[in-house]
């Protein structure tokens, strides 16, 4: 198969790149060979914006059978732990829209400019039930381009979406990949809890490993 490998930054896929170049073979800078697969990684930088664009931009030249979102997220308390590796099958932007006087959040599809039901939109959201792995447990996910880190923001998010999740680039990646056709897994790896801003309480050097453990359980299963 042939495979983009997306990811925001270059320090999530670091160790995944090196075992590519030490047990597969590399074709070109932005090519590996590995077991039968051409797996091609692409780093998109942060957010939804260059996200959508970087994958939009190479699809414009090359044809993919698979695309692979690898990326650390938080997640709300007493859901996953620091560590875990979840599976989003569905995601949405959560913070496209206006603030109202009151400071109440409302979103485009609220306010009608758009249509919830969209494609690839359905109720609003981005929808990937129908290409599950069934190796990692699965997620609700929403993406913002301000991570929450103070009570009253978490507060006014949990009263108005369903998640477990939070990344800044996962919904941009299932609406590149919907609208141009191409089956996607999103994987994502806990490096914290959505909480009050604390860097002490992250596990970024667990997550990593643990998001590279994924990606090679994800190759090595029967993805054809």
């Amino acid at each position: 198969m042939k495979i983009l490998l997306v990811a925001a930054t270059t320090f999530e896929i670091a160790s995944i790149i090196k075992e590519l170049e030490e047990k597969g073979s590399k074709k070109s800078f932005f090519e590996f060979e590995y077991f039968g697969h051409n797996i091609y990684p692409l780093v998109t930088g942060i957010g939804s914006m260059k996200t959508a664009f970087a994958i939009a931009r190479i699809c414009n030249n090359k044809e993919f059978d698979l695309a692979i979102n690898l990326g650390l997220a938080g997640t709300l308390p007493g859901f996953y732990k620091p560590g875990d590796v979840v599976e989003i099958i569905e995601d949405c932007f959560a913070d496209l829209g206006v603030e109202e006087q009151s400071g109440k959040f409302t979103d485009l599809f609220e306010l009608e400019l758009e249509d919830k039901n969209t494609t690839p939109f359905k109720n609003g959201k981005i929808l990937n039930h129908d290409k599950i792995s069934q190796l990692f447990m699965t997620a609700k996910a929403i993406t913002v381009n301000t991570t929450h880190g103070s009570k009253k923001s978490i507060e006014q998010l949990l009263t108005k979406y369903n998640f477990e999740v939070e990344s800044m680039e996962g919904a941009a990646f299932f609406y590149a990949c919907k609208i141009l056709d191409i089956d996607c897994y999103q994987i994502r790896a806990i490096s914290n809890l959505i909480e009050p801003r604390d860097r002490e309480n992250w596990a970024i050097g667990e997550a990593l490993s643990s998001l590279h453990s994924a990606f090679f359980k994800l190759i090595d299963s029967n993805l054809a």
